[in-house]
């Protein structure tokens, strides 16, 4: 979670916002009792990153994402522990 709240504090600052539909298709990769492996390819080409006035930030489209998580079981609650988001083009 340290990464998302990393990136929206970044975003924040440079007075950004994000908008439009985040696409998900997650699978689990591998499982246990209380920890699985999810891997995903997020389809961001319609979440793009506007100034505050509304106005594209800049010309770069969104993307596909290729995205790893470790989710673990802690007190009978899933939580991510691990949480990977790579460059746009990787899946």
């Amino acid at each position: 979670m340290e990464l998302l709240r990393y990136m929206m504090t970044q975003d924040r600052r440079k007075g950004v916002v994000t908008k439009g539909p985040l696409h998900l298709t997650p699978a689990v990769e591998s499982s246990e009792a209380t920890k699985s492996v999810i891997r995903d390819c997020v389809d961001a080409t319609d979440w793009l990153h506007y100034t505050a006035a509304g106005k594209p930030e800049n010309g770069v489209p969104g993307g596909h994402h290729r995205v790893d998580a470790t989710v673990e079981q802690h007190g009978g609650v899933w939580k991510v522990e691990r949480l990977y988001i790579d460059q746009v083009g990787t899946c």
